[in-house]
């Protein structure tokens, strides 16, 4: 059982009652290490080598988790960069949208379809609308997703597409 936080916590009461007690320190930033803190277990590292100066395993862990640290930081950064091109991106698809006089319902709930995910509208290098259509057969209680149309693909070409008369949809026969 990999109960960490409970590891981390024994480890700091026993640094309460023996502030000496290097092995406590070690364990806790080992433990803080596979939780990913990684700053809190460069702390760990730095009070134990108050306590021991010299202790290498300390001085690994601490060098380790500062680079792990330094890592974590950067994957977030590129993470929030991410969302954050994203959003810009979203924004100028739906001003674009709103300039050409298309209204988009946002009270809508969206899509719960598992090929959806992702799935966003786009534009191509002449600044064309691709999105997503979801065709719904209600009486038959089918759909059918199409992740990219063009804005100048006719609905009948799509259907022409998926409902072909050579290949009928098993509830079509």
């Amino acid at each position: 059982m990999k109960n960490y936080g409970s590891c981390v916590q024994d480890c700091r009461s026993a640094i309460k009652c023996d502030a000496s007690h290097t092995k406590a320190y070690v364990q806790a930033a080992k433990t803080l290490i596979l939780l990913s803190k990684y700053k809190e277990a460069v702390e760990m590292c730095t009070a134990g080598l108050e306590v021991s100066p010299s202790n290498e395993v300390l001085i690994d862990l601490k060098r380790k988790s500062e680079e792990l640290e330094t890592k974590s930081a950067s994957k977030e950064a590129a993470k929030q960069s991410a969302i954050k091109n994203n959003c810009l991106q979203l924004v100028d698809a739906f001003k674009q949208l709103t300039s050409r006089g298309i209204v988009i319902n946002m009270e809508l709930p969206p899509v719960g379809l598992p090929e959806s995910a992702g799935v966003q509208i786009s534009f191509d290098h002449l600044n064309k609308i691709h999105w997503p259509v979801l065709f719904m057969y209600p009486e038959f209680g089918q759909t059918d997703f199409v992740q990219d149309v063009a804005e100048y693909v006719t609905i009948k070409h799509c259907l022409s597409q998926l409902l072909t008369p050579s290949d009928p949809p098993p509830w079509d026969v």
